[in-house]
């Protein structure tokens, strides 16, 4: 779902593949682990504990390869779930007034040395 209210995408970011490779290469170590340790136990909790964790795991990669970015004149618009219930955008016009303000609150006495 693209926000077109800021004019046409001038550019798109995917999901970032370094961050996606080292949640996976975390993902095969914890589930790794817990799954050897559910094979030697033979427990319920164990398997229930791998199962969470796999789960947990893929949904965190999921959410990673499903988030975009836009860049458009007026500012940016995103999505971030699987679902795109929760996709937005951030004006720039809006966003100067935020920051205006905040750098116009410095204070303008200055010690004299000497």
């Amino acid at each position: 779902m693209r926000n077109y209210s800021l004019g046409p995408p001038l550019e798109t970011f995917g999901p970032n593949i370094r961050v996606i490779v080292i949640v996976l290469v975390l993902a095969l170590l914890f589930c790794g682990l817990a799954f050897n340790v559910a094979r030697d136990l033979q427990d319920h909790t164990a398997w229930r504990v791998f199962y969470a964790l796999t789960a947990a795991f893929a949904a965190i990669v999921s959410w990673y390869l499903v988030s975009r970015v836009w860049l458009h004149e007026l500012g940016i618009s995103y999505r971030e779930s699987l679902a795109m219930a929760r996709s937005g955008g951030w004006n720039w016009i809006a966003s100067t007034s935020v920051l205006m303000s905040s750098t116009h609150n410095i204070s303008r006495w200055e010690p004299s040395i000497g």
